[in-house]
């Protein structure tokens, strides 16, 4: 009341009415002054806000470490379509405010698989498509559509902005994002309004090694007795295609594995000279070091199309070191001379869908169908090195102790069928544990 006061006095004042600004027996000067003073006040008062927030946020930041923030907003507009249209042909809206209550956000692997806005009218989310964090600042159109909770005449018809949901404010390098892992939810008091994205969130999880055995092994068989594997994974594109969940060339991952054998299994055994049983040398194989590059990666559907947690189809390559036992003979009654054993190398190129099926994080079910394509290189002077096709469906059962967490145990059953030889086929049944560098080197531990 006193600011409209002291604003109609000034009026007065600049307009050359001293008798009503008499009237309050203030002088000209002092009512001049007054508004001056009202109007720094509340200038100081926005600039000490914008200074309280600034410091807010830089006060709980390690700067060498956020490489970007997401704050909720306070309000935010809701947009009603109508069913009349423009001169354009563009159907008119209806404009409502709606006071922002928490924001629920689920991100894996850089991508925002899950936003649920909670406002005084209702629940809005992303029902259409995932949105990548890396490109998240041209993604500020997208629509959160309204979840129906109880019954609106109009409610297929109601939605938001993501940009009137959340703030974005990218700090350091664009490249540590794909790899950010976060399940929050935003709520509008200060301790919890606003999240920091680190660098250090999920990095070391994209570098696992497992060990295992083989059961099959352990009875007998010329399975791996032990064997160890490690794979680095490296995040190439998250850009999601339009209106959907499938990300094209996610990510391509290096591997590598070494298979420890029976004692009594020295290697696979030449016959007629320069021939060997490709089933063996493939089942017996003692290092492996490849590739293996994604081209279709399938998250959740955020308004679930399917049930599906995650399907891929890769391609890859394997560098496969084998050893072979070459025996010579003094006569035909086979009187061994001496016996030396030498490593071929296989290329194993192949194609792999995969399929994986969770529950609550803890429990998942993936199959695999991958298709190989084997030959044995030049260098080995093995007669029959041509390439030979082979199918490995795979089911494997995994374990999680920590809600999705990266670690995890694991039981593997693997049939291998030659294409075109049935008779040239063998399985693997294989148990084993599976850790991520940051369950070892993260906090704590």
């Amino acid at each position: 009341m006193k600011s409209i006061l002291n604003f109609f006095l000034f009026t007065c004042a600049v307009f050359g009415l001293p008798a009503i600004a008499n009237s309050q027996n203030l002088p000209a000067d002092s009512v001049t002054k007054a508004v001056s003073d009202s109007i720094s006040a509340e200038k100081k008062q926005k600039t000490d806000s914008i200074t309280f927030h600034r410091d807010y946020v830089m006060g709980k930041m390690d700067t060498t470490n956020v490489i970007a923030t997401f704050e909720m907003n306070d309000s935010l507009k809701v947009f009603v379509k109508t069913k009349t249209k423009d001169k354009y042909g563009q159907y008119n809206k209806r404009l409502l405010w709606a006071k922002l209550k928490k924001v629920h956000l689920l991100v894996k692997e850089g991508v925002l698989l899950e936003i649920e806005a909670t406002t005084d009218i209702g629940v809005f989310r992303n029902k259409y498509a995932v949105i990548d964090l890396l490109h998240f600042g041209t993604r500020g159109g997208d629509t959160l559509r309204y979840e129906s909770q109880k019954y609106r005449y109009d409610a297929k018809n109601l939605y938001i902005f993501l940009d009137d949901v959340i703030t974005y404010t990218p700090m350091r390098s664009y490249t540590d994002l794909p790899y950010a892992e976060f399940d929050i939810t935003l709520t509008p008091d200060s301790a919890h309004r606003l999240y920091q994205v680190k660098e250090s969130t999920s990095l070391n999880a994209y570098f696992n090694v497992s060990a295992f055995t083989d059961i099959k092994g352990l009875n007998g068989s010329p399975n791996g007795i032990a064997q160890f594997n490690a794979e680095a994974k490296f995040i190439t594109n998250t850009r999601n295609f339009r209106n959907g969940a499938t990300i094209p060339f996610n990510y391509l991952s290096f591997m590598g594995g070494l298979s420890k054998y029976d004692s009594q299994f020295k290697g696979t055994m030449l016959f007629h000279k320069d021939s060997v049983s490709r089933r063996d040398l493939f089942q017996r194989s003692t290092y492996s070091i490849g590739f293996k590059f994604n081209l279709l990666h399938g998250y959740p559907s955020p308004y679930p199309r399917h049930l599906f947690s995650d399907w891929q189809i890769n391609v890859g390559y394997n560098f496969i070191g084998s050893q072979v036992a070459d025996t010579s003979f003094k006569d035909q009654s086979r009187t061994i001379i001496d016996t030396s054993f030498r490593t071929v190398t296989l290329n194993d190129i192949y194609i792999e869908p995969k399929f994986t099926l969770s529950r609550h994080g803890n429990f998942a079910f993936s199959l695999a169908i991958p298709v190989h394509m084997i030959s044995i290189m030049g260098s080995a002077n093995i007669k029959n090195d041509q390439f030979q096709y082979w199918a490995a469906p795979t089911m494997e059962l995994m374990y999680y102790s920590q809600k999705d967490s990266g670690s995890k145990l694991f039981f593997r059953y693997r049939y291998y069928s030659n294409l075109s030889d049935n008779t040239q086929a063998f399985t693997q049944i294989q148990l084993g544990y599976s850790i991520n560098l940051s369950s070892l080197w993260g906090p704590g531990n």
